[in-house]
């Protein structure tokens, strides 16, 4: 299975640079809109009555539109024809809704391809509109692995009092990133298993309150009288718990290792 990557970049334009921006994002707005009118014009055959004009033959009737990557607009052009295949597919299960014409208050983007631009020294280069600063993802050199629970989401969100919070959370789509993002830069990602008491126990002497409720923001031991967050609390035995998953046990100084 090949395995496409992503990168976001923010970007910091200059005054002119934003204006050239400005510029192709209304370009590519006046091909797709175009596309848009004439895929409207169709029959009920869904026989076109005319063919759209090309992104050249739009360059040469609208003068300023050489002010902008030709690029870019030959994009928006494949685009379109993109979405017309997806859009007659008899193959497709569900099917797509007519195309919609874009508007200077919706999202504005236009594509390049990979020949066109260029990444150097925290400056990206965009045809026709130059070396554009950016802030670049910072790496994650020192951590090779990472501890997470795994919780059990489809019995929290049957809890009417937790079910927002955890769909609003997406629990499920960030281990999901996670595990690909740490085999990008092979990591590991150790999940403990969902009924490892990780906020009821002290994860100074391994001592468990067995009446904690999620009303509870603060844990205290009553056997050392330690005392901590309980997601504080919760993330010390989640860590402790995975390094004796993965024989490396670690001990905080003073307090003794929990029980398995």
């Amino acid at each position: 299975m090949i395995t496409l990557k992503a990168f976001k970049y923010r970007i910091y334009p200059t005054k002119q640079q934003l204006i050239q921006l400005n510029k192709t994002f209304g370009c590519v707005r006046v091909v797709w809109n175009h596309n848009v009118e004439i895929f409207n014009k169709f029959d009920k055959n869904k026989t076109e009555q005319e063919s759209p004009l090309t992104s050249t033959l739009l360059r040469k009737k609208y003068e300023w539109m050489g002010e902008v990557s030709a690029a870019a607009l030959q994009q928006k052009e494949i685009d379109f024809k993109s979405f017309k295949k997806n859009y007659f597919s008899k193959t497709r299960k569900k099917k797509i809704g007519r195309p919609q014409f874009k508007t200077k208050d919706g999202l504005q983007s236009f594509r390049l391809p990979n020949q066109k631009f260029s990444l150097s020294d925290n400056k990206i280069r965009l045809e026709k509109i130059g070396k554009v600063k950016i802030v670049l993802d910072r790496e994650i050199p020192n951590n090779s692995k990472f501890m997470i629970e795994d919780l059990n989401v489809s019995g929290m969100i049957k809890n009417h009092n937790l079910a927002k919070s955890i769909s609003d959370a997406s629990f499920s789509e960030f281990y999901n990133i996670l595990s690909y993002k740490a085999k990008w830069y092979s990591k590991e990602v150790v999940k403990i298993d969902r009924w490892f008491a990780s906020s009821k126990t002290c994860s100074c002497c391994g001592w468990r309150n067995e009446h904690l409720t999620l009303s509870d923001r603060t844990f205290t031991c009553k056997a050392c009288g330690f005392e901590i967050d309980r997601d504080s609390n919760a993330s010390k035995n989640i860590l402790n718990k995975a390094l004796r998953v993965i024989n490396a046990i670690r001990t905080p100084s003073g307090c003794q290792t929990l029980a398995d």
